[in-house]
């Protein structure tokens, strides 16, 4: 089976949609990751799996990568955007 390319997707509203909305999430939250049920209601998705669905789109895409879940765990995992960096922007006093 051929290895799919980014070139050889395409990305459809609702991924990007996503894909958005993790961006700014990870901003506004010090770069934790939201949570399955976030992005369903933020992007107005109709269940769970179809919020699975495109993050697996966006992680074939090489958009994001996401850390392997716990076996019967459900909501929260690590969603790591490729070629963000989120930094320390405080300082100590």
């Amino acid at each position: 089976m051929p290895v799919q390319t980014r070139a050889q997707f395409v990305v459809v509203p609702k991924s990007e949609q996503v894909f958005r909305y993790i961006v700014e999430y990870k901003r506004e939250h010090d770069g934790n990751s939201p949570v399955m049920r976030e992005i369903m209601a933020a992007c107005k998705i109709s269940s769970t799996s179809m919020v699975s669905f495109y993050l697996d789109q966006l992680e074939a895409m090489g958009f994001i990568k996401r850390a392997q879940r716990l076996v019967g765990c459900s909501g929260s995992a690590n969603i790591e955007v490729l070629g963000a960096k989120w930094e320390f922007e405080g300082g100590f006093s």
